[in-house]
Formats: structure tokens, C-alpha cells, sequence
């Protein structure tokens, strides 16, 4: 079974163009009228391996249908990641609101918290902020963007940051309190 497994890992990762390639000359061999093969000098090779050639023809015209039907599935797997990823902004806490209502109402590109703030790191982990630099400071904190589809999907349904409580406070705001 791992010897199979090792050759479906070994034939996904030969190029499209290399497929489409063996399939058209397989094709041409296969197809050919047989006056235009034995001017090409492949008839008595056709003949000889048609064993061969017709079987491998299919399976190399198989992984191409294959991977058309893979590529076709691309925008309908994009469209449900998409709607699942939005659907996380309606399910969001009114503290976790509070931390994006900055970006969508006060036009804010950047928050900064602490790196142990647990709303931020929620957020985070939900794929909708990320870490805008590795360089940051523990007094300023750790500065934090939207990523640019829950800006979209927010900016277009800013009453889903109804009911919105507290904001993001940087490190130095939590330990003394002030701004």
C-alpha cells in the first residue's frame, strides 16, 4: 500500500504541461490515419507497443481530468472558506467588537496590545487580525492589522460591531492606567 501511495505522491507532483504533453504525442501515436504514421515512421512502433500505449494513454488523460476537476473546484472551496470566515464576524463577543470597532469606525490601521492579551489572541487565532511586524516592544505592544477581507465584510456590515464593549489597550495603558 505504501508503494502505491508513493506512486499517486510521484505522479501528482509531474508538471500539467509534461501531461498534457504525453498525452497529445500518445494521442497522435494512437490516432494517427496510418498513411500519415508510416510517413511519421511510427507505425510499426504503434503496432509493436499498442499494449502499452493505450493503457498509458488513459492514465495520463485520467490525472489530467483529474486535476481540471480539482482546478474547477478552486473558486467553490474559495467561495465556502469565505463564507465560513464571515461567518465568524457574526459570532463575535462584545469585547471582541470592542477591539475591532477602531479599524471600521475610527479608520484605524493599526492597534497595538500586549502580547498576552487574550481578546487579541482570539482574534487572532479566528484569522482576523494578524501580526503587522515580528518587531515590536512590551511597553508599545504588539501591532495588530485586520486582514483585508473582514475589513471589506465589516466596513459593508458595520452593524455586526453593534453592541461593541471596551478597546484594545496597549501595554503601558494596562499596567498605569492612561493613554
Amino acid at each position: 500500500m505504501d508503494k502505491v501511495a508513493a506512486l499517486l505522491d510521484a505522479l501528482k507532483s509531474i508538471p500539467t504541461q509534461l501531461l498534457v504533453a504525453v498525452a497529445i504525442a500518445l494521442g497522435l501515436v494512437l490516432f494517427l490515419p496510418n498513411d500519415v504514421a508510416a510517413m511519421l515512421a511510427v507505425d510499426s512502433f504503434r503496432q509493436s507497443f499498442r499494449v502499452f500505449l493505450g493503457p498509458s494513454f488513459i492514465v495520463v488523460c485520467s490525472f489530467l481530468l483529474a486535476r481540471a476537476g480539482a482546478f474547477a473546484l478552486v473558486p467553490f472551496r474559495q467561495r465556502q472558506n469565505r463564507k465560513a470566515l464571515e461567518a465568524r464576524l457574526s459570532m463575535l463577543t462584545a469585547e471582541e467588537k470592542g477591539y475591532l470597532a477602531p479599524f471600521i469606525l475610527g479608520g484605524q490601521n493599526t492597534i497595538h496590545v500586549s502580547h498576552t492579551d487574550g481578546i487579541a489572541g482570539g482574534l487572532r487565532a479566528k484569522e482576523i487580525l494578524y501580526l503587522g511586524s515580528n518587531m515590536f516592544s512590551l511597553v508599545e505592544g504588539m501591532p495588530l492589522n485586520m486582514q483585508p477581507w473582514a475589513r471589506r465584510h465589516l466596513e459593508a456590515n458595520t452593524h455586526l460591531l453593534e453592541g461593541a464593549a471596551g478597546r484594545p489597550l496597549s501595554p503601558s495603558e494596562q499596567l498605569w492606567g492612561r493613554g
